[in-house]
């Protein structure tokens, strides 16, 4: 299985929506983790994007390069994670809608040079054949489960479905639960550790 990380951590910010301390540490640290701390199941192609360089333009440039790639397959896995602001904003039918702060994200217009959470998801993600894993670390992640029609509903419900057809056993699924903030909460079994090597 080929494997390709785009990691994207925004510490800093143009304009005043307050810089982040850990954002560049924690993508570097999972850069080190996927290049060299895995063994075998080592990722081909990770690709980091912090500070300066995250700017709307250059992001969207790295998406469209690895969510675009001709040689994508079935067998393909790309982790998409960013660690940086999230900003949320109500939408006419009271449903929150969340996007993802970049470097030169304007506070005074956010949505014209961010990460739509839900664009993100039917321009690249649902139009991928490549099996996608979706982490975000941003404010208000949780709040992005609040209507039916999240990535984040969609992916608990099919990762569920994917572990319970790998692990082959209804005892050894693991459990989602939704916590009154929003926020996923997921149980693995003790098996999955011993039955990683059949992945």
């Amino acid at each position: 299985m080929k494997r390709t990380a785009l990691l994207i951590g925004v510490s800093e910010y143009v304009y005043p929506w307050g810089n982040l301390t850990c954002c560049k540490n924690d993508v570097e640290s999972l850069s080190t983790t996927l290049n060299s701390s895995l063994g075998s199941y080592c990722f081909d192609q990770v690709s980091v994007i912090t500070g300066a360089d995250a700017t709307y333009d250059h992001v969207l440039n790295e998406i469209d390069r690895v969510f675009g790639d001709p040689g994508i397959s079935e067998d393909h896995l790309i982790l998409f994670y960013f660690s940086g602001h999230g900003f949320l904003y109500k939408r006419s039918n009271g449903i929150e809608k969340g996007i993802l702060v970049l470097n030169d994200t304007k506070k005074e217009a956010p949505f014209s040079n961010c990460l739509d959470i839900e664009q993100l998801r039917s321009d690249y993600f649902d139009r991928c054949n490549a099996n996608v894993l979706f982490i975000i670390d941003s404010c208000h992640s949780g709040t992005l489960t609040n209507y039916t029609d999240s990535p984040f509903a969609k992916a608990a419900s099919i990762s569920v479905s994917l572990l319970e057809n790998r692990l082959q056993s209804s005892s050894d699924t693991p459990s989602i639960s939704k916590s009154p903030r929003g926020l996923l909460r997921i149980r693995y079994p003790k098996v999955f550790n011993s039955r990683a090597n059949s992945w």
